[in-house]
């Protein structure tokens, strides 16, 4: 039997983002065992990069941030992806396939080289010429995502919302098979970046968080508070989708989505996250109402069986609720009530202002970008985390930014109460979450679930279309000239 180079590349086209998150995710398992391997999983990813689309990069990343226990791992995926996105985008905009928006691009850069030299400003002449990898780690990443904001602006109209947060979930999925796989094998270890450094650790070490004596469900992301803000994401996902779809159009979908809410609420319930507990209570209040004022009396069908299927939870689970619930009141010798209720982040808030209230200079223009964190763990509040950097005009500049954006999106932004969710409750986890990292992804998507949605089946057709394209010979694209042209 002759090997047909067409029909395996025909094969891999057609199972192309399963294949490649197959492989790709085979090789991170070897890299537990010796980690060159995971050269082999960014070699297998770029190679894809090249022949993706926009959004299936950005898919990719996102199915990875369930694999960011493994630090080096992920951020070398994130530079493979935003080196692809910038060059796709830069072949794009001189074949003119993408629009620029030059206004935005512009103050973006101008915004970032004004707030560079202010790191040095703060420092005295035996720190003039270097900061600690920590500053520079975070300063790159504020420009990064500076950068990424306009870029995921400009292939907007590629982005499909839905897939996304699907394989946010798969990730979630795979991260814990993978995390049964090497359970039982002490010589499967990943390196990960702690407050002192990089440090090798056996995989079944790192599944859970041992915090305050409980053990909390991290698998592999980066830190049991992150799986528990993924988990609520595709909440709030899935409950957008449940509020904003009919279930007559598709009622496949409206069961997929309301088992992913099912799902994602047990795992994020075991990370022991009482931040997390808080907004799941908010989000089912939030569709409550919802379907109170939508179907009136109707909606007594839904609610009657999800309060049962609460309860049921609820006692099924009471040992996990009541771990989460006596984590609210760990009182520790001269902690004031507050503190404890916030697990001691009122207190590094309070850390934070004093030092920006410190100089008018602070308090106006920040510390700068590649400035190093007061408290290792940071501010624990995304606002408190950009003002440190940039100050009170940073924060204005970046409401100036944000109305560039909007001013070139026609006007479509709609407050309602069925879309307003996502965002929502991105804000009140950021109040104690200092969202500036991989996660702010996702206050960008929720902003683009406030727009009116064209439509996501036109959207995926385009795609389908654009990669049918790009996968034609060129005999073909040849001959689909000619009879365009006939």
């Amino acid at each position: 039997m002759k090997i047909n180079l067409k029909d395996i590349k025909s094969l891999y086209l057609n199972y192309q983002i399963p294949l490649t998150l197959g492989i790709s995710t085979m090789f991170f398992v070897l890299a537990c065992f010796w980690t060159p391997f995971m050269v082999f999983a960014w070699v297998v990813l770029g190679a894809t990069f090249i022949f993706s689309n926009i959004h299936n990069i950005l898919c990719y990343v996102i199915y990875f941030m369930m694999f960011s226990r493994n630090t080096i791992f992920f951020v070398g995926v994130g530079i493979i992806a935003f080196i692809a996105i910038l060059t796709k985008y830069i072949i794009d905009l001189v074949k003119k396939r993408v629009k620029t928006y030059i206004i935005p691009l512009i103050f973006t850069t101008i915004f970032c080289i004004f707030f560079i030299p202010i790191t040095f400003a703060h420092l005295d002449m035996f720190h003039m010429y270097h900061t600690e990898f920590q500053g520079i780690v975070q300063g790159l990443l504020f420009i990064g995502i500076l950068y990424v904001i306009y870029l995921l602006f400009c292939y907007k109209e590629q982005i499909k919302l839905s897939e996304c947060f699907n394989f946010l979930f798969y990730g979630i999925i795979a991260s814990g098979v993978v995390c049964l796989i090497l359970f039982f094998t002490e010589s499967a270890k990943i390196a990960f970046y702690d407050v002192n450094g990089f440090i090798y650790k056996p995989v079944k070490d790192l599944i859970f968080l041992v915090d305050e004596g409980t053990n909390r469900l991290m698998l592999l992301s980066y830190h049991a508070n992150h799986l528990a803000s993924y988990c609520m994401y595709i909440m709030t996902y899935a409950a957008y989708y449940l509020m904003n779809n009919k279930f007559s159009d598709d009622k496949k979908s409206y069961y997929y989505n309301a088992v992913m809410l099912v799902i994602s609420t047990i795992i994020g319930i075991l990370t022991m996250s009482k931040a997390f507990l808080i907004t799941t209570a908010l989000i089912f209040l939030y569709l409550a109402v919802f379907f109170v004022i939508k179907f009136k009396k109707k909606s007594l069908y839904v609610i009657i069986p999800a309060s049962i299927i609460f309860i049921v939870g609820v006692i099924v689970f009471w040992g996990v609720f009541e771990k989460i619930i006596n984590r609210f009141f760990v009182y520790e010798k001269g902690e004031s009530f507050f503190g404890i209720l916030t697990t001691g982040r009122s207190v590094i808030w309070s850390q934070y202002i004093n030092d920006l209230l410190s100089s008018p200079w602070k308090l106006l223009f920040g510390k700068g970008l590649f400035q190093v964190e007061i408290i290792t763990i940071g501010p624990h509040n995304m606002l408190l985390e950009i003002m440190y950097r940039v100050g009170i005009i940073g924060v204005i500049l970046l409401g100036v930014l944000c109305y560039l954006y909007a001013r070139e999106t026609n006007g479509n932004l709609k407050f309602s109460f069925k879309r307003l969710l996502p965002l929502l409750i991105f804000l009140v986890h950021s109040i104690q979450e200092a969202n500036f990292d991989e996660r702010f992804l996702f206050l960008i998507f929720a902003i683009m679930l406030l727009y009116e949605q064209k439509n996501d089946k036109k959207v995926v057709v385009e795609n389908e279309k654009q990669n049918e394209i790009d996968n034609l010979e060129p005999k073909t694209k040849q001959e689909n000239i000619i009879v365009d042209e006939k």
